[in-house]
């Protein structure tokens, strides 16, 4: 009768030494922390469903820094549906640009609203296809949209090429608050020109919250995401117009 005590006992220590991790992260600044873990869900195939299985046996908590913030990212996969506005600038010059895209996701359908100084524009690409009109134009363009053209139309970096990088091209690395959201951070160097680049990945939808690129002092390109909605928008945002 001791040993099932014993389980309980150590199962309850595990526990809470897992909503410890959690609240430390949490409450930490807005700044990176040096010793900064992260509480990653375990996939499934491996989590520990067995009736003596606690939630501490079901996470993973892993420190993220330039040499584990690959296997972090890899963990993470971005929100099956979700609504949120992005503020997308580049900079050059003497000028700069500025596109607010309202963003709309379910599953692999995806719908855009952006605008910039040229005005309105909709796209809406789903099941390989994809569609773009303007408020004041009777027409519609058709053709095929390859997995890219969400995050291209939408001006983001790709932060799952991250995981192709030489772990040599990662700069630093840590856990961070941004814009609201507990986020893992990573900087990295790419291209001939040696442009530095910067983002933050929400830990809770896995979704891209912001970025940065700059070309020594000076800032090219900037990204920032408004917190997400979490829940699956109407189905009529993903109809084609019907022109």
């Amino acid at each position: 009768m001791k040993r099932p005590r014993k389980a309980a006992l150590y199962a309850l220590i595990a526990l809470l030494a897992t909503a410890l991790v959690y609240l430390v992260l949490r409450l930490s600044p807005t700044a990176a922390v040096d010793t900064a873990a992260v509480i990653l869900p375990t996939p499934a195939a491996e989590a520990d469903t067995s009736p003596g299985g606690t939630a501490a046996t079901q996470n993973r908590v892993i420190s993220v820094t330039p040499e584990t913030v690959q296997a972090a990212i890899g963990m993470l996969s971005r929100a099956g549906s979700y609504s949120r506005m992005i503020i997308a600038e580049t900079f050059w010059t003497g000028g700069s640009a500025v596109r607010n895209i309202n963003v709309s996701v379910s599953g692999d359908s995806t719908r855009l609203t952006i605008s910039d100084s040229r005005g309105v524009k909709n796209v809406l690409i789903s099941e390989g296809m994809m569609w773009i009109w303007y408020p004041d134009s009777g027409s519609v363009y058709t053709g095929p949209a390859d997995g890219s053209a969400a995050d291209e139309y939408q001006s983001l970096l790709t932060y799952e090429d991250l995981l192709q990088l030489d772990s040599k091209s990662i700069t630093d690395a840590g856990y961070m608050d941004y814009n609201g959201e507990s986020c893992i951070y990573a900087e990295y160097t790419s291209g001939e020109l040696g442009y530095v680049s910067r983002f933050w990945v929400s830990v809770k939808s896995g979704l891209l919250m912001g970025s940065e690129t700059r070309d020594g002092d000076e800032l090219v390109y900037r990204m920032i995401s408004s917190v997400p909605d979490i829940s699956t928008p109407d189905e009529g945002v993903f109809q084609p117009p019907k022109y």
